[in-house]
């Protein structure tokens, strides 16, 4: 692996990859089969990352322009225009990802945790209170003790900008939400 590993899109992986899914894309695919210690591999239009199971090291590269194309046009569902390609991950300029460790002595450490544990379960909690004109008197609004809800991590890779190539193929297609309705004047 001194020189890096050299990736090799297939048709295979092309045909049996996922659509916007970070884990079982077409270059997740080849990332794979090009380096077989690799676990837990991701790829976005951003990055490229995978545990190597050989060292436990968490490795991240900057994605390719040319990987970073066809991923792209394979979310955005033209596979026309999907070409197998070959490019390299040079180990120099992998990106090592450091894990947390925790130092004291066991006491220590899950006194943190027991203290982590409750400043999580405090946070985000408001209790308010505000008076509402409901018929002759006011009613207090009752005492919010809810967190907001937190997303679960997901694979999914959804775009944000509307003119996203990618984006524009969807609606070319129709897969786009509909717009929202507009807000009525005097609102």
């Amino acid at each position: 692996m001194a020189k890096g590993i050299v990736v090799e899109l297939t048709n295979d992986d092309i045909q049996y990859a996922v659509r916007q899914h970070s884990a079982k894309c077409m270059i997740a695919r080849a990332v794979k089969r090009a380096h077989p210690d690799a676990e837990m591999v991701m790829v976005d239009i951003q990055t490229i990352r995978f545990t190597d199971a050989k060292t436990g090291e968490r490795l991240s590269w900057l994605t390719p322009p040319p990987a970073q194309r066809q991923i792209v046009h394979f979310d955005g569902g033209e596979l026309s225009e999907i070409e197998p390609i070959t490019f390299r991950l040079l180990r120099r300029y992998a990106i090592r990802i450091q894990r947390q460790v925790e130092k004291g002595t066991p006491e220590q450490r899950e006194a943190y945790r027991a203290a982590k544990r409750e400043r999580r379960s405090t946070a985000g909690m408001r209790t308010r209170t505000a008076d509402v004109a409901v018929g002759e008197g006011d009613v207090p609004v009752a005492s919010v003790n809810k967190r907001p809800p937190r997303s679960p991590g997901t694979t999914k890779r959804i775009y944000g900008m509307r003119t996203l190539h990618v984006n524009q193929a969807r609606a070319r297609n129709g897969d786009l939400p509909p717009e929202p309705e507009p807000i009525p004047e005097g609102y």
